[in-house]
């Protein structure tokens, strides 16, 4: 074998065992749900990459999609919500540590969750107020 290809078989083989995490990226509504397929990206700066897909609703309407990198430590595979008045407004994340894995679409506990929660937090309100009707 000669010197230049046993050059470029090292080079090769060490390309790949320290090669960076690849990841879809995008941002928006359109085009970062469907058809995204096109925008790559390579996790090179993080010390423990993962690739993630974050949404964020309001009142049930999608209004922010992206997809791309994460430090491990900012991955927290959770959903968020709050209500402030009439706005109830929910951000999921979901994060993978596999190239291209990050195709889901992180709706998540969110989807499950929130009225869960309205349930048990309407429930609550109304045994509390039961209980203190039935006091008097």
């Amino acid at each position: 074998m000669s010197g230049v290809a046993l050059v470029i078989l090292i080079l090769g083989f060490i390309s790949n065992v320290s090669g960076a995490l690849e990841c879809y990226f995008c941002s928006g509504i359109n085009g970062c749900q469907t058809g995204f397929e096109d925008n790559k990206t390579e996790c090179r700066t993080q010390t423990s990459p993962r690739c993630y897909v974050a949404r964020t609703e309001v009142n049930g309407h999608v209004t922010n999609f992206s997809r791309g990198c994460y430090e491990a430590t900012q991955c927290n595979f959770i959903c968020q919500w709050a209500s402030p008045g009439d706005v109830t407004t929910t951000m999921c994340q979901e994060c993978c540590n596999t190239n291209l894995c990050n195709t889901g679409s992180a709706r998540g506990a969110g989807t499950f969750m929130t009225p869960i929660i309205h349930l048990l937090v309407g429930g609550t309100v109304m045994a509390l107020a039961m209980s203190t009707a039935t006091s008097k």
